[in-house]
């Protein structure tokens, strides 16, 4: 229910207003020119023309010189997503932030899925390589996952992997 929670949070936003006040801290915020454009129309049972309309959505709104900041909806989503930052003509750095790897080239059958999320961006040829960030426990994917990821340039760091904050010590138990 997420999406729909952020669609119901976001006709705070809807009044035109270009700052907010919370009476409780006594503080003014200001969040410039912020609008939230809905959902892209999905068809339940048409994946294709779902994600197609996802692409088409994202490529419209980059084509008006705007950047989208996208909440919400399935790990599937992405890979369209990141087909429509072809409009920006140069190459893109991918930063994932997951817990899992999203790397299986296809699962029953289905190769746009939420399991294959970023293999299908980094096939892309604007995605010019991609970080994945806080990898952790038993992954979704197969090792010859991370070893197609690693291939085709992407850098895997799990939580284990990452480095130690800089500028504190560590401290034993």
């Amino acid at each position: 229910m997420g999406p729909r929670g952020i669609r119901e949070a976001s006709t705070l936003y809807q009044f035109g207003h270009k700052e907010v006040f919370d009476a409780d801290t006594g503080e003014t915020y200001s969040y410039g020119s912020v609008l939230d454009v809905g959902d892209v129309d999905i068809v339940h049972t048409d994946q294709a023309t779902s994600l197609n309309r996802t692409q088409e959505a994202v490529e419209a709104i980059l084509s008006a010189n705007v950047t989208p900041i996208i909440l919400g909806g399935d790990h599937a989503i992405t890979a369209p997503v990141c087909a429509a930052l072809q409009v920006l003509q140069r190459p893109v750095f991918l930063v994932q932030i997951d817990a899992h790897l999203d790397f299986v080239d296809q699962r029953h059958g289905v190769r746009f899925g939420h399991g294959n999320s970023m293999r299908r961006c980094l096939e892309l040829p604007h995605i010019d390589s991609m970080l994945q960030l806080g990898i952790r426990g038993v992954s979704s994917t197969a090792k010859s996952g991370f070893q197609d990821a690693a291939a085709m340039g992407s850098t895997v760091l799990s939580v284990r992997k990452a480095p130690a904050p800089r500028g504190r010590q560590q401290v034993g138990r």
